[in-house]
């Protein structure tokens, strides 16, 4: 087959293609916070369920429900401000404590205490 009969014989070059995009106004669904919460902040599975908020929220996004999209994502932002907040207070705790003990340890162990132990007399 010749090469120039082949191409004679293809289709019409394709029409030109519109696509309709929508333009949905910016909402924020708060989405990589909830999943940060979700993963290194999870006190009390309240980082999980910001995630869910969030998720919901970028659904309704989609939909079109821009209500509900907002409803949810500021559900997800005060989940992540309470997850946030509790686990910055829980790592003071911990640090505070941590620190506690230790100054507790070096003051039973204080080298500049003269040596009265009578065991090795």
């Amino acid at each position: 087959m010749d090469p120039e009969s082949y191409l004679s014989k293809q289709a019409a070059p394709p029409l030109l293609l519109t696509s309709a995009v929508r333009n949905l106004p910016l909402t924020r669904d708060y989405f990589v916070w909830s999943l940060f919460n979700s993963f290194y902040m999870n006190i009390c599975c309240i980082g999980f369920l910001a995630l869910t908020f969030s998720v919901k929220s970028r659904d309704r996004k989609f939909v079109g429900d821009l209500e509900g999209c907002r409803q949810h994502a500021s559900t997800a932002r005060k989940l992540n401000i309470v997850s946030s907040v509790l686990c910055a207070i829980s790592i003071i705790i911990v640090v505070v404590i941590a620190m506690a003990g230790t100054f507790h340890i070096l003051k039973k162990f204080d080298l500049n205490k003269p040596n009265t132990s009578t065991e090795f007399k």
